[in-house]
């Protein structure tokens, strides 16, 4: 049976995640609610109960739901209901950013509501709370803590800009160019852009991929054939 409601929210949300940049790095590809389009709709378990897969969760308008590993040890899991958040929010599970999602929790506490941020709204996830990140010439340890389109400088310990497409770069911080390009170990040394699935490489830094195995850039599996290689 075709839901049109659930059709217009996945249609809704996928542009939002396309315009945001997001799509391709979100933590599923595609919005929980587009799996209520056709045959059949979402779980009634609600938020914080057991489950077995994220289908069994019931839909929230407060964020995408899943079902998560609640106890590694026991394999227990349950649904949680995880919403976008802001600089300040608590707890947290995790920070987006143009690599994918990455978890900070070890699963063995699940809450039934929490926060996933995303470093396009200037936050990650820090001791369980969305952290601001660092401007150019705050301090930093990582390049992680600071703002998209800059790094942090081991040499000052200082967030600083990334160097643009051409422009000379010293090779020793593998964030020092702007997504897209890195920064050639030997030649002529400036940000050149990263090759595609295919071509010859030496590092991983230097594919579009971030996987260079047996000489060649390795693409992705799953969203290729949406989000390229």
């Amino acid at each position: 049976m075709y839901n049109a409601a659930a059709a217009d929210a996945c249609l809704a949300e996928t542009r939002s995640r396309v315009s945001a940049g997001t799509f391709c790095t979100s933590l599923d590809s595609f919005p929980s609610i587009c799996n209520a389009i056709f045959d059949k709709s979402f779980g009634s378990a609600k938020p914080g109960a057991d489950c077995a897969q994220t289908d069994d969760c019931a839909f929230s308008a407060e964020g995408e739901v899943r079902c998560v590993v609640a106890d590694h040890d026991g394999y227990v899991l349950r649904c949680q209901v995880q919403i976008r958040g802001k600089a300040g929010d608590s707890p947290c599970v995790g920070t987006q950013d143009s690599d994918g999602f990455h978890s900070t929790t070890g699963g063995s506490n699940v809450f039934a509501k929490a926060y996933v941020c995303n470093v396009l709204d200037g936050v990650r996830c820090v001791n369980d709370a969305c952290t601001a990140l660092a401007n150019p010439g705050e301090s930093c340890s990582f390049s992680s803590e600071c703002v998209p389109g800059a790094y942090c400088d081991s040499s000052t310990s200082q967030c600083v800009a990334h160097v643009t497409a051409g422009g000379a770069c010293a090779g020793v911080d593998s964030s020092e160019c702007g997504d897209g390009y890195y920064c050639p170990s030997s030649g002529a040394q400036e940000c050149t852009a990263k090759l595609a699935t295919g071509a010859s490489c030496s590092s991983d830094s230097m594919c579009q991929s971030n996987s260079c195995a047996d000489k060649v850039c390795y693409g992705t599996k799953g969203m290729t054939v949406y989000c390229g290689s």
